[in-house]
């Protein structure tokens, strides 16, 4: 479950608010979900060279018998 964050009025909400566009939280927070990006594109193209790698050896079962 998300973490709960209280507002200035005193409401909970599950998106913290990072600053004015150009503060440092603003910027490293933009900066977090880019590395974010960048781990999860990584991990999908692994994912795939995996499973290329599993046909590759399956093909390669196949042709020797």
């Amino acid at each position: 479950m998300l973490p709960l964050f209280m507002t200035k009025d005193g409401q909970k909400t599950r998106n913290k608010y990072i600053g004015k566009a150009g503060s440092k939280a603003f910027l490293e927070a933009v900066e977090m979900m880019k590395l974010r990006a960048k781990i999860e594109s990584l991990k999908q193209v692994r994912h795939t060279l995996e499973l290329a790698l599993f046909d590759l050896i399956d093909e390669a079962t196949k042709e020797s018998e």
